[in-house]
């Protein structure tokens, strides 16, 4: 069994999307001959806290360390309970003095405000590697500071690197640089990482073509998608009389709500239907702090509910309990943007309407099948699509995904595909 050691800033406990992926990574890789350590962040407070996601890991190896990053400060400083009020809660959402440390921190520190790691990381990877033969590192990014750290330490002790991109980084939308010394700096340190690395992983096919634009022609570079785990969509579904669509995910940055609000009211208004009738729910949480208001100015209180973030176990038994899914994308994200929901999404095998700009995620959806697709300024059309995704459900013909579409996607299987390219 050959050993790898996986280093990631985000890891379970903490919640969302990007650190599912570095946990099944974890997971299945000793299926496939390779044996992972996990370099990571002590756990505080964050967006979600997510223990559930520790499942499966018992028997990995997980090194936890100290960071100065500035976030993690405040968090000390409010004495945030990391715990929320049960297995899973929110922390740190944004507004206040912790936009205004963000602002500073970006401003302030390079590649990103969480190079404060740098140190801790490099002094635990250090004696973790002289402890013990590693056949390899991989280092996930964003913050893409872990970038550099993995390539001091492929340097220093003459390990294979993969370097995974979850998301873009210089003139990406992750990490917007707020002045052209930023931008410079950016593009130099990762113009360094794709030399360095032996071999590079993006999330998407449209990240896999813009980092190839930046790297040497004999840089190795690989799609491996986000996922879903089979395991997650097993469990018998019982589903009420009412007709429920369903958002799982935050809601924040390229994830607005308006104007599809409005276009729900629009559609139960004028079709006459009460909240026993259709119901719009939403799961996960609220980063842009402005869901709430929005649903009050458009008269849905008793249409709407706002659920939170769930523990993972519960969100995906809310969207294979959905009669319809939401897929609300906005503004202007990189072509090759993949909302990591995308997977689960399929998996659920529920119908989706898909109010979006022509992103990557949008046509593996339409690929799929059960989807329909409008820009998410088309308030009009998205009421349409409501009414005909309400009629197909009154007569249970609700249309879902192709069978065994959604498999490829599975994450067992994507981690092979990365064990493949770790053993050639």
């Amino acid at each position: 069994m050959k050993r790898i050691l996986l280093i990631s800033y985000y890891f379970p406990p903490l919640g969302m999307g990007g650190t599912q992926r570095l946990a099944a990574f974890a997971r299945y890789l000793p299926e496939f001959g390779w044996q992972p350590e996990v370099l990571t962040v002590k756990d505080i407070a964050y967006f979600a806290y997510d223990p559930e996601l520790l499942r499966g890991l018992e028997n990995i190896p997980i090194h936890r360390t100290e960071s100065l990053d500035p976030l993690r400060l405040l968090a000390r400083l409010k004495r945030i309970d990391r715990h929320g009020s049960g297995a899973a809660g929110s922390a740190i959402s944004g507004g206040g003095a912790g936009d205004r440390l963000r602002r500073a921190a970006n401003l302030l520190l390079m590649p990103d405000n969480k190079i404060p790691w740098y140190p801790f990381a490099l002094r635990r990877a250090g004696a973790i590697l002289r402890q013990k033969p590693f056949d390899a590192i991989l280092s996930s990014g964003p913050p893409h500071s872990t970038h550099l750290i993995a390539m001091r330490l492929a340097k220093k002790h003459r390990l294979p690197w993969i370097a995974d991109f979850r998301d873009g980084w210089a003139g990406g939308d992750f990490q917007p640089a707020p002045t052209a010394l930023h931008r410079k700096a950016d593009a130099r340190l990762q113009k360094r990482v794709l030399a360095g690395a032996s071999h590079v992983v993006a999330v998407s096919d449209g990240l896999r073509d813009l980092l190839r634009q930046a790297a040497p022609q004999d840089t190795p570079i690989s799609t491996i998608t986000n996922g879903y785990d089979a395991a997650d969509f097993q469990e018998p579904v019982q589903r009420n009389e009412r007709f429920d669509a369903v958002h799982v995910g935050t809601v924040g940055g390229f994830v607005r709500a308006l104007n599809t609000l409005v276009a729900f009211g629009k559609f139960v208004r004028e079709n006459g239907l009460s909240p026993n009738d259709a119901r719009l729910h939403f799961v996960g949480a609220d980063i842009s702090g402005r869901l709430q208001s929005e649903i009050r100015d458009c008269d849905l209180g008793p249409y709407a509910e706002l659920h939170g973030y769930l523990p993972h176990s519960r969100a995906v038994a809310q969207m294979r309990q959905a009669d319809l899914l939401l897929y609300l994308v906005d503004g202007e994200p990189y072509p090759g943007f993949i909302p990591g929901k995308t997977f689960e999404y399929l998996a659920a095998q529920r119908p989706i309407l898909a109010a979006a700009p022509g992103i990557e995620g949008v046509r593996i959806l339409l690929e799929g099948g059960a989807t329909r697709w409008l820009q998410p300024d088309d308030v009009d059309g998205i009421a349409r699509a409501l009414m005909a995704f309400y009629l197909e459900f009154a007569k249970g013909e609700a249309i879902r995904p192709k069978s065994g579409f959604a498999a490829r996607y599975e994450r067992k299987r994507l981690t092979e595909k990365l064990a493949r390219i770790l053993s050639g």
